[in-house]
């Protein structure tokens, strides 16, 4: 993982079934010379479930959809090596993360965050 200057930056201000939004910059730029990053969006997934994502599977728009075995109930990458975006669902929750580095993240890097993620989810509330 890239080097993180900051973050989480979270917003908790409810989006349609979005329930967080978590944000971490890295000291580099992106395409567009804007800060880059890491973006985590979480979802409330009671409704969908499982499917939350089939619609992302069949989208032009993210190609090379690759399952991620034993990760979570659904897991599976979508992008190029080193770009991929991870869309995971897991009990009432599923997310979408993906960054913005001109760089390449390792998708083996990408994964180990998905399921930190997983246990962040997976706690009680404090």
């Amino acid at each position: 993982m890239p080097a993180l200057t900051s973050g989480p930056d979270a917003n908790g201000v409810p989006f349609k079934t979005m329930v967080l939004q978590c944000v971490y910059a890295t000291d580099e730029r992106d395409v567009q010379g804007r800060p880059a990053g890491i973006g985590i969006l979480v979802f409330e997934a009671s409704a969908e479930g499982a499917h939350l994502w089939d619609s992302v599977r069949g989208d032009q728009g993210f190609p090379n959809a690759t399952d991620i075995p034993g990760l979570a109930e659904v897991a599976f990458a979508t992008g190029t090596p080193g770009h991929n975006d991870v869309w995971v669902v897991q009990g009432g929750y599923g997310f979408h993360m993906s960054h913005s580095r001109q760089g390449e993240i390792p998708a083996a890097q990408m994964v180990a965050l998905a399921r930190a993620m997983l246990a962040g989810l997976g706690r009680p509330p404090r």
